[in-house]
């Protein structure tokens, strides 16, 4: 059991005790889907926590899980030049950008959904309706010649950094490691609940069995070392997603 003020910090939801304070208070933070407005009330390790409004320190709690993994793997983003799979609001992005990111590449196979700050930062290149289980090379630089930038961008990443949803990483990244240099860094969300099959999949898509959980991460590990990845580190993300399922981030590299 820990106070709610400090579960709120050490868990990277808000950035100090002030603000956690001060969210409490005005009553923006839901714990198992109740609204709790002491700063000293004990909850759970396990419970759930919601902000009713998002902390502004990123565009999407995007931000904050990956601040996690950051803390976590020791990263560094300076002058990197990043691909974001999976961009969707941003907050990858963001983070990247606040910590020194020289450019972002943000490919989704989504539209409409980039927040405007990041869509107007010159740092940014958005690449919207692109399928990363089935993009080529020519397909992406295609785009970089048509906005003007460096058509050869692909093989300067430095960084990969993924959040991606309703689809297993597995159908992802052995195709994206093909387009990218061999000494690129991976920081990818794993989540549990579509890396299972339907059968481990509980009503309400939240997976809480720990050693099904242990499995499923064993699954995919095993997954991404057949198609030439190296699992360096792992942590819990800091954020659960939004329906309550814990997530995890993997540090990969290639091998040689």
């Amino acid at each position: 059991m820990q106070r709610l003020d400090d579960t709120l910090v050490s868990k990277n939801i808000l950035p100090n005790k002030e603000k956690a304070s001060a969210y409490i208070m005005q009553g923006w933070v839901l714990v198992d889907e109740v609204k709790l407005m002491k700063a000293g009330t004990l909850i759970s390790d396990k419970a759930v926590i919601r902000l009713l409004k998002e902390d502004s320190r990123y565009v999407s709690r995007g931000g904050q899980k990956l601040e996690g993994a950051y803390t976590a793997f020791s990263l560094d983003f300076t002058d990197a030049k990043v691909l974001d799979l999976g961009i969707s609001t941003g907050g990858f992005t963001d983070f990247c950008l606040q910590h020194g990111a020289e450019t972002v590449l943000g490919i989704d196979v989504g539209y409409g959904q980039v927040a405007n700050k990041i869509q107007q930062d010159a740092r940014v290149i958005i690449i919207e309706r692109c399928n990363a289980r089935t993009v080529s090379a020519e397909d992406i630089q295609k785009v970089l010649k048509k906005k003007k930038k460096d058509s050869d961008l692909l093989d300067k990443i430095s960084h990969v950094v993924m959040d991606v949803s309703f689809i297993s990483i597995l159908n992802i990244l052995p195709h994206i490691k093909a387009l990218l240099p061999e000494d690129c860094i991976y920081t990818i969300l794993v989540k549990p609940q579509f890396e299972a099959a339907k059968s481990q999949i509980t009503e309400g898509g939240v997976i809480t069995d720990t050693d099904l959980i242990k499995e499923i991460l064993g699954s995919v590990q095993a997954g991404l070392e057949a198609n030439g990845f190296v699992l360096n580190d792992s942590c819990q993300s800091p954020l659960k997603g939004a329906k309550g399922n814990q997530e995890y981030f993997f540090s990969l590299s290639t091998k040689e």
